[in-house]
């Protein structure tokens, strides 16, 4: 700390309670304020970050009084599915039968008459697989082309996402980040315990995790419309199965709770380096695909 103060390194104060002494240690830049210990930011230096909001409905109060965000994982709390009006819009049907089609690894002219049906979705799907990342050499020349340089495999990851984006959830992008992150991780992690087409289940049970967040519909209601595999929705649905302990894995690295995480990690006998490194390349992952 002294060498952060000579040196003026922005820091960050830790669950602050709106009314100790600050340390004169540094440049304050953040201060995540406890909430259990202050509703209001106090005399919080810096920028004033809420921690602990246990409720998503109450965002907007607590950015009204006077703090400047919010941290945690307050917006993975589902909501009551028996109030909520909010679904899939009607121009993602098309999504969702593509999606179906692929699982049922369909004939590409199947495939490719159903993207004739949605211009805009064509359009997306062509500008994604001209992008400087996908690195092509050659021109794209019709939808059945546009299939068979992504393939299905990397073609049911995209329309995954696209699913993920159509929800008008308020924390809708940090939903989906998180989403993804999750399904990176388990598919990291999964390759050392599971065969190589367990690759896409691994994501999917992953980034299809809180699609009844995002969506206010109930999990079983949306499986039936996607039709996953029957692994991923057993998991989703029961919490067992074999891809259970690599999603269980992914949520404790969400959680405060070190205990958690040290029990899932130990039941996949992990290392705390293996962990990690996983867990830096799915965040990295999540962040590049949904930057």
């Amino acid at each position: 700390m002294p060498l952060a103060a000579e040196k003026k390194l922005p820091l960050c104060l830790g669950w602050y309670d709106g009314t100790s002494p600050v340390p004169p240690l540094g440049n304050w830049r953040f201060t995540l304020v406890d909430l259990r210990l202050s509703p209001v930011p106090g005399k919080a230096p810096g920028i004033a970050l809420a921690w602990g909001l246990t409720d998503p409905a109450r965002f907007e109060e607590t950015i009204a009084k006077g703090f400047s965000g919010v941290c945690g994982w307050f917006f993975l709390r589902r909501p009551d599915l028996t109030t909520e009006k909010r679904g899939v819009s009607p121009s993602y049907g098309i999504v969702l039968q593509l999606i179906q089609k692929l699982k049922e690894d369909a004939d590409i002219g199947e495939i490719e008459d159903l993207l004739k049906h949605d211009v805009a979705l064509s359009y997306r799907l062509l500008r994604y697989i001209n992008s400087a990342g996908m690195g092509l050499l050659c021109e794209i020349t019709s939808f059945r082309h546009a299939v068979q340089i992504l393939g299905y495999g990397n073609l049911l990851r995209w329309l995954t996402l696209l699913l993920l984006h159509a929800s008008p959830h308020p924390s809708q992008q940090t939903l989906v980040q998180t989403s993804i992150a999750r399904g990176r991780l388990m598919e990291e992690i999964g390759k050392a315990f599971l065969a190589e087409e367990y690759s896409d289940q691994l994501f999917l049970c992953g980034a299809c995790s809180l699609l009844d967040v995002l969506l206010g519909i109930p999990m079983e209601k949306l499986l039936g419309e996607i039709a996953l595999s029957e692994s991923i929705c057993e998991t989703l649905l029961t919490g067992r199965g074999e891809l259970a302990p690599f999603l269980e894995l992914a949520k404790a690295c969400e959680s405060a709770d070190p205990a958690s995480l040290r029990h899932h990690a130990e039941k996949l006998s992990l290392s705390t380096d293996t962990l990690n490194r996983a867990h830096i390349i799915a965040l990295e992952y999540a962040d590049r695909l949904n930057g």
